[in-house]
């Protein structure tokens, strides 16, 4: 087992340093690995926080939304995480981080231009 993590953490790391031209695929059903800074982001207009991770390396992700229209964001500094009620080991704000995951494609129309990384595990 911690060979696979070893392996899947070598991955990520060599596709987080690559060009931006390379894209992570959303909604691709590959376990990748991000790391960086966790953030608890408070909006005033909604009650409670949302989860950021501010990225080590930017990166590069392109998909298709639930809509059918294709999408590619460059240079992605932070990234909203969807958490599970069953995740391994509680974020805190401030900490740094490696998590592996998946990432989501926009759920909403054009405006909406934020991509979830739907986090499976803290490593």
């Amino acid at each position: 087992m911690r060979a696979i993590r070893t392996a899947i953490l070598l991955t990520a790391l060599v596709a987080q340093c690559c060009n931006a031209a390379e894209c992570l695929l959303a909604g691709a059903a590959q376990p990748l690995v991000l790391r960086g800074v966790v953030e608890y982001h408070r909006e005033a207009s909604r009650p409670g926080f949302t989860f950021l991770l501010h990225l080590a390396a930017p990166i590069c992700v392109q998909g298709t939304r639930h809509g059918g229209a294709q999408f590619k964001f460059e240079n992605l500094t932070e990234i909203q995480l969807g958490i599970p009620p069953s995740l391994n080991k509680a974020l805190r704000d401030g900490e740094r981080v490696v998590l592996r995951g998946e990432i989501w494609a926009p759920v909403g129309n054009e405006a909406q231009d934020n991509v979830t990384f739907a986090l499976e595990e803290v490593l």
